[in-house]
């Protein structure tokens, strides 16, 4: 607040001054930097929390699709042959396309359940998990986690890269994961496969 003096008398002028109002505006745009870092960084880590939950899901579903029985037209249609029990993953970008309808049971690539799809060899439904996938599908635009190429996408809308094959009469994965005998990565943040930020089932 400025005071000035008229006639010799003292007067107030009511406003601030160009410094004060320059001060307030750089306290503003500061706070507004902080906020702005620190709201970026928790969309950052809900992302990678999202993605590492993603990848969960996908390794169970696999598993109670494996433990539910796939019939030999299934895997046929599917590819799977040479001792796997999962579709073949190489680990490149189109690598899921196979596991998601591995997962979602859509063995025939149709869109749909088909009654071939439910039935192994001795015609016992197979059908024990929900297939999730079909409903993510690029048709559901509703934050679907599938491509317009069916390739399974994490949460920063880059493919997730599977690895399933047999090496030495083993299946396995290239990151040591015998347990499960595949694995399921993203590239994490930086879009980019073989950095720190990778995230890996």
């Amino acid at each position: 607040m400025k005071t000035s003096y008229k006639n010799g008398r003292r007067s107030k002028r009511l406003g601030f001054t160009l410094i004060e109002l320059l001060v307030v505006m750089f306290i503003i745009a500061s706070l507004s930097a902080i906020g702005f870092s620190v709201f970026l960084n928790m969309r950052e880590g809900a992302k990678e929390d999202a993605t590492k939950v993603l990848l969960n899901e996908l390794a169970s579903n696999m598993e109670a699709r494996s433990a539910a029985g796939v019939s030999q037209v299934q895997k046929d249609e599917l590819s799977i042959s040479g001792g796997l029990v999962y579709p073949e993953g190489d680990g490149s970008d189109d690598s899921t396309k196979q596991l998601a309808l591995y997962i979602s049971g859509d063995f025939n690539n149709d869109g749909k359940l088909s009654q071939a799809d439910r039935l192994d060899d001795d015609g016992n439904s197979v059908v024990a998990i929900m297939p999730k996938l079909l409903k993510n599908s690029p048709t559901n635009k509703k934050k679907s986690i599938l491509d317009k190429d069916g390739r399974i996408l994490d949460s920063w809308r880059n493919p997730i890269r599977y690895v399933h094959k047999v090496v030495s009469g083993v299946a396995t994965g290239d990151y040591n994961n015998f347990d499960n005998s595949f694995d399921l990565l993203s590239a994490g943040p930086d879009g980019e496969f073989d950095t720190a930020d990778d995230i890996r089932k």
